[in-house]
């Protein structure tokens, strides 16, 4: 159902901060946008086969834009021949302009994927594209956006963008039946040899397009140093914070549900708990509590 549409739509929707209230002066982005068309794509496979043929739809003066937390470059779309660094290097190779922000990542000995980001990089750079390693984070932080964003100036109709959770990367073309990607990452022998993964990402079109294709060009176009502790993040870059806490109070207050925070996305005492905590007087999960 379109956004106005719904029977509670009063103009503007309040759950969004309007600019003032966001307190960013930096971004060019809009607080929201409407007429745009949301298609979630459930589970790794079927993200990964939407985006392939969608790629592979691409031609010369097109735009891939693209960024991500992990990328392994021999990960599979789809079957042989299909492999991300491939299909992404074929693409430039077609005269498509390809352009990646890939978290630059902790050493390999730490179990993060440095190696493999820097790989997929040089896989993209060696057929024409051009990836950034971009650590601009605090000692011990990560980038975790991955999205995609299409761009086709002489076939605006086909203009997507790709934003969700699920990374290019191994482990994460799973289906609903949950048997596991075939080129599992090694996890805890808990999880078994392959280990499932349920995620989503969504299909933008529309005006939201230009929003995430901006969102990529400040990242990239931002002189900051591409170095290691130079940005804290929820701190602004004059060294004030963001209001933060603002954003979770707007969307999650209204909202009659239980917010439960798995210990491993939030540390107790970091600034993104206390924001969720101060807005919504949500606490941290224990071990072995709602397992059902």
């Amino acid at each position: 159902m379109p956004l106005t549409e719904h029977p509670k739509w009063t103009g503007s929707p309040d759950w969004f901060l309007n600019t003032e209230e966001r307190g960013n002066p930096y971004t060019r982005l809009r607080p929201f946008t409407t007429g745009n068309d949301v298609r979630p794509l459930i589970e790794g496979a079927t993200y990964y086969a939407d985006l392939l043929a969608a790629v592979r739809r691409q031609r010369k003066g097109d735009l891939l834009l693209f960024t991500d937390w992990r990328g392994d470059p021999d990960e599979r779309l789809d079957g042989a021949g299909t492999e991300i660094g491939r299909v992404f290097s074929e693409a430039a190779e077609r005269g498509v302009l390809v352009k990646g922000l890939i978290w630059r990542s902790h050493w390999d000995r730490l179990a993060f994927s440095a190696e493999e980001n820097r790989h997929l990089g040089d896989a993209i750079e060696a057929a024409g594209g051009e990836c950034l390693r971009d650590m601009r984070v605090r000692s011990g932080g990560s980038h975790h956006q991955k999205f995609v964003v299409l761009r086709h100036p002489d076939r605006p109709e086909l203009d997507v963008a790709y934003v969700g959770g699920i990374d290019l990367c191994h482990s994460r073309r799973d289906t609903s039946e949950h048997t596991g990607d075939p080129q599992p990452l090694n996890m805890s022998d808990r999880y078994g040899p392959r280990p499932p993964w349920h995620d989503v990402q969504v299909a933008i079109r529309g005006p939201a397009v230009g929003d995430v294709e901006t969102t990529f060009r400040e990242r990239w176009t931002d002189p900051t140093p591409l170095i290691v502790g130079f940005v804290s993040p929820g701190l602004r870059r004059d060294g004030t914070p963001w209001n933060a806490y603002k954003i979770m109070e707007r969307v999650c207050r209204p909202f009659p549900m239980i917010l439960a925070i798995d210990v491993q996305r939030f540390a107790p005492q970091s600034l993104s708990w206390m924001c969720v905590e101060q807005a919504v007087g949500a606490r941290q999960r224990e071990p072995g509590e709602w397992n059902d």
